[in-house]
């Protein structure tokens, strides 16, 4: 009987582990959006124990007055504490492809009212309305696996972000389209940014990188 339990056991852990290796290698080469259970639980105060979106400002280096993108910015949870941040004269750009996400940070941003230095667009993050060298931060959380085309969104944000412009990528392990974080680095020194720190662990990591102020330094990073 308990050998039976056990190999039971075995059987169901690897059937668990093999679907989540199918279903991630999948979404590796199609890209699709975080399903929306899991969107639920982005926004619960049990992610933020281990995703704090303060200690994520924190990285971006956000000081009053600031322009900060929020790419992919899903239900808002970061949007809301860079608002908090930059202040009535700063400005946090919050974009997401998807309206319905767009609405529901509309409706957080009501809540804390800070809606007045939040600019909404629905936009995919390869074409975004938003000036050429017009942002001091950027960040993408839990996002960047999720973009069709990953290269044209990080060319994306390297367009609109300042020379020496910072955009910190942080991505977690509960996530289906979850990357580790050499691959990040691959996808980024691609599109001309260059890596200039990291925190957390392989579960739940940050990634800090600039824009080069000069060509020198994108060959310098190469």
């Amino acid at each position: 009987m308990l050998k039976w339990i056990i190999r039971t056991l075995f059987f169901i852990f690897g059937s668990f582990l093999g679907a989540q290796v199918i279903i991630r290698l999948f979404l590796r080469v199609t890209p699709l959006n975080v399903p929306d259970r899991l969107n639920a639980f982005l926004a619960t105060p049990a992610r933020r124990l281990y995703r704090d979106p303060g200690k994520v400002i924190d990285l971006l280096g956000v000081h009053r007055n600031s322009v900060i993108l929020d790419a992919g910015c899903a239900k808002g949870i970061f949007t809301v504490e860079a608002a908090r941040r930059v202040g009535q004269r700063g400005l946090v750009h919050a974009v997401d492809r998807r309206a319905k996400m767009i609405e529901l940070v509309a409706r957080r941003l009501d809540v804390a009212q800070l809606g007045s230095q939040v600019q909404l667009t629905i936009s995919p993050l390869d074409a975004m309305p938003i000036e050429n060298d017009s942002v001091d931060a950027a960040m993408m959380i839990s996002a960047l696996p999720t973009m069709p085309d990953r290269l044209a969104a990080l060319k994306e944000i390297k367009r609109v972000l300042k020379p020496g412009g910072v955009l910190v990528i942080g991505e977690e392990l509960l996530e289906p389209q979850y990357v580790r974080p050499v691959i990040i680095q691959e996808w980024t020194l691609e599109a001309g940014f260059k890596l200039v720190g990291r925190s957390g662990s392989p579960f739940s990591y940050l990634l800090k990188f600039v824009k080069p102020v000069s060509v020198s330094e994108v060959a310098g990073s190469n």
